[in-house]
């Protein structure tokens, strides 16, 4: 796949007029659900609104410009928000909204994305777990609800952050090193907190968390924890 040309495109973008947007607020978060991904973006002045990323070949935009209705978000609703639900299987994707106006074009990435490439597109983790209630403000140990387990890191540094635990073979690590992207968290967000949850069978079960792919740590909110070693969770 040439993935270069969608980048290309984007340098092309910064000489096309631009028109100002509001901040993205942390409640338009992309979420997880049983249809896929809800993607939102908050652009009341805005024409039309599309979803760009790696998933669609940056909405094969030519130039800067989308003219492919197929990429293009519904709305605005009455508080102008455009949203667009794409199915995703797990795993990382880079994305933009490109956000056309009565006479000029913008890409953004919303302002809740704390890490972005090299060419300013938001990061997103996809874990395949429907999310339920509005994310915390701050992280949490390990706790059930719902019939699943929910792990939680205040980690707003990091590139990637792993989950590694007794129930998945300690990620695949090799050596210590982990880079299969199954394990990996979704996040960081606005709040600088990465989360997994997943379906564990009864009983105590052991678990770090891997920044970046080498650098363990336990769960620094689960009681009991000493640094660098394991932190349980128990399953009833």
């Amino acid at each position: 796949m040439n993935l270069f040309r969608p980048f290309l495109s984007f340098a092309l973008a910064a000489l096309l007029p631009a028109f100002a947007q509001p901040p993205q607020p942390a409640e338009l978060l992309p979420r997880e659900t049983a249809d896929g991904v809800v993607f939102s973006c908050l652009a009341p002045d805005a024409t039309r609104v599309f979803l760009a990323g790696d998933f669609n070949a940056f909405a094969r935009n030519r130039g800067g410009q989308v003219t492919d209705s197929r990429f293009a978000m519904t709305g605005p609703d009455r508080n102008g928000v455009f949203r667009k639900t794409v199915p995703l299987p797990p795993g990382l994707y880079r994305y933009k909204f490109a956000i056309e106006g009565s006479n000029a074009w913008t890409w953004i990435a919303p302002d809740y994305a704390l890490h972005r490439d090299q060419e300013g597109n938001a990061y997103l983790v996809v874990d395949g777990q429907a999310d339920s209630d509005p994310p915390a403000a701050s992280a949490r140990a390990a706790h059930t609800a719902e019939g699943l387990v929910h792990f939680e890191l205040f980690a707003p540094d990091a590139i990637l952050v792993y989950l590694a635990g007794s129930f998945n073979n300690w990620a695949d690590n090799r050596d210590g090193r982990v880079i299969d992207l199954r394990f990996a968290m979704r996040g960081p967000d606005a709040n600088g907190i990465w989360r997994a949850s997943l379906p564990l069978p009864r009983g105590r079960h052991a678990y770090q968390f891997v920044l970046d792919g080498s650098t363990w740590i336990s769960d620094p909110n689960a009681p009991g924890s000493p640094p660098d070693h394991h932190s349980f969770v128990e399953v009833p």
